[in-house]
């Protein structure tokens, strides 16, 4: 599970009740907290411990890993720096330099043409039009423009054309690159093109169609994702990009304002 999730599981403390001001400064703790107050005596911790997403860890959550690998030192850690999002979050020091270290050279989750696209928002490479075409013309990747009014339209109508072409409810995420704080954000929508939609979190979500941020989705994959919400002037666009894209196993679908996506040169070359 989550990190947080995990310190508060750990704290035995009922999070569902927490909101508002509040929300911030326990989330921030409660790793830490979990540290100091929730864990079982060393003998009794774990033999292995697995991390994912590392680059996303504070000091504070990495204060916990320390403390619940303690029993043998036996510790992975999987991170891409390429999703890193917070600049103040780093892999300890003594993490980097004393433990052996793999790089994963060859990425397996995503079709070349939706790989490509997304190495082209992380920096790794130059735009190969001739491979972001074929995407475009074999319908691993669908780029639509319409006006901001049309939008929450525009992605019902695609939701409904994989629904015909057989695609599952469960094999379906809407992402926005916005922040969920942005009340324009569509994961603030209960339904689109007649269906009910699911935050990532929801305990309905695992059989039914997802609308989240990129941050909520991170770590997470479906067959078909479809990205929304673009906004070239948003902090860390590239980056919100890079994560989102590279969340599809299969298929692509990408619905925005047409002026927005002329502002972004890697998508205005596919218009």
């Amino acid at each position: 599970m989550a990190v947080r999730q995990f310190a508060a599981q750990l704290l035995h403390e009922d999070t569902s009740k927490i909101s508002g001001a509040d929300s911030s400064e326990y989330w921030n703790n409660v790793s830490l907290r979990a540290a100091i107050d929730g864990l079982p005596e060393v003998k009794n911790r774990w033999d292995s411990v697995i991390i994912d997403e590392g680059q996303d860890f504070s000091k504070e959550d990495w204060d916990l890993v320390s403390e619940c690998s303690k029993k043998t030192g036996r510790l992975w850690v999987f991170a891409d720096e390429g999703q890193a999002f917070w600049e103040d979050r780093k892999i300890p020091s003594h993490i980097e330099k004393n433990y052996f270290q793999y790089q994963l050279g060859e990425p397996y989750r995503c079709p070349p043409e939706i790989q490509h696209m997304a190495d082209c928002y992380a920096g790794h490479c130059q735009i190969d039009l001739q491979l972001l075409r074929r995407g475009i013309q074999t319908e691993t990747i669908r780029l639509t423009t319409c006006s901001e009014q049309r939008v929450i339209k525009q992605i019902g109508k695609e939701i409904n054309r994989l629904l015909v072409d057989g695609i599952q409810p469960n094999e379906i995420a809407i992402i926005s690159v916005r922040g969920r704080g942005e009340k324009e954000n569509i994961c603030h929508q209960r339904e689109l093109g007649g269906h009910k939609v699911f935050l990532a979190t929801d305990n309905k979500a695992d059989s039914q169609i997802i609308c989240d941020t990129f941050l909520r989705f991170k770590g997470l994959e479906r067959p078909v994702l479809i990205i929304t919400d673009l906004n070239s002037s948003l902090i860390h666009y590239e980056t919100r990009m890079y994560i989102a894209i590279s969340r599809a196993t299969s298929l692509l679908r990408i619905i925005g304002i047409e002026s927005e996506i002329k502002k972004d040169q890697r998508l205005s070359f596919l218009l």
